[in-house]
């Protein structure tokens, strides 16, 4: 559960990895925080864990390789 501000709407994808709630409203975020469960939490875990690879160094490194030598032809 974060608030939907840049890097949080970047890295997490709201019901799918996480809960991104606005921290103005807390009866949403008590219902967020009751409404959670185990099935829920390992379902987001493992969407998490696939999301992550993106920016996994070597991904990274692939990936501007490519950039710059696009830049570069």
């Amino acid at each position: 559960i974060c608030s939907p501000i840049r890097g949080n709407t970047d890295l997490g994808e709201d019901k799918w990895g996480g809960y991104l709630l606005d921290c103005n409203d807390p009866e949403r975020l008590a219902a967020t925080i009751d409404g959670l469960d185990g099935q829920t939490g390992e379902k987001m875990g493992r969407f998490n864990m696939e999301k992550i690879k993106q920016y996994d160094l070597k991904n990274v490194l692939d990936r501007m390789k490519k950039i710059y030598r696009g830049l570069s032809e």
